[in-house]
């Protein structure tokens, strides 16, 4: 296990998230704008909003040690196509495309290491996110409130899924490119 980076990353989220609650409790200390779910549909306070987020946070941190105790080399047959790779990645054999629709993984372990990466690098994301946006709406930059208060049901939902599938593929792209290294090796 890389205990260094992993504890490089647990602390890089922790310090981010830390940040975004404290700018939260300076733009709005009584929560009435916050956009957060857990605030604006079920109505939990302070207490309760620090208490999801530190549950939050271990449950990120714990779904990243899979991530960082992944096998140091990716075991997939010479000469996968990038699509190939992240089938078998998932499923452990290749099959024809007709019958790759509606099939089970055979392996847990290659879903927990993805399932940490992504969760390590949508965490990054969105407390970022919402540090430079609580920034922004601090320093009452007037163009961007005026663009949230018409746009951000569609702007939000449209930013976090382009965030998770550009950290899809980069998750892909990393493991392909562990696995053409490993068989350049070879």
């Amino acid at each position: 296990m890389r205990w260094r980076s992993y504890f490089l990353a647990t602390t890089t989220i922790l310090l981010l998230r830390t940040v975004d609650l404290f700018l939260t409790w300076v733009y709005t200390p009584d929560l009435e704008h916050e956009w957060n779910p857990i605030i604006s549909f079920l109505g939990i306070s302070w207490p309760g909003f620090i208490l999801s987020q530190v549950l939050v946070f271990s449950f990120i941190a714990g779904s990243m040690l899979f991530y960082f105790r992944r096998e140091p080399t990716v075991s997939a047959p010479n000469g996968l196509s990038f699509q190939d790779f992240t089938y078998f990645y998932f499923f452990g054999e290749l099959r024809p495309w007709r019958r790759r629709f509606l099939s089970f993984p055979h392996r847990l372990r290659p879903h927990l290491v993805f399932n940490g990466f992504l969760m390590m690098t949508m965490s990054m994301i969105v407390s970022t996110f919402a540090i430079v946006n609580n920034l922004l709406l601090i320093a009452g930059v007037q163009r961007y409130v005026l663009f949230l208060g018409s746009h951000y049901r569609i702007f939000f939902p449209a930013f976090f899924i382009t965030a998770g599938l550009v950290c899809v593929n980069l998750f892909f792209i990393i493991e392909y490119v562990r696995y053409k290294r490993l068989h350049a090796i070879q």
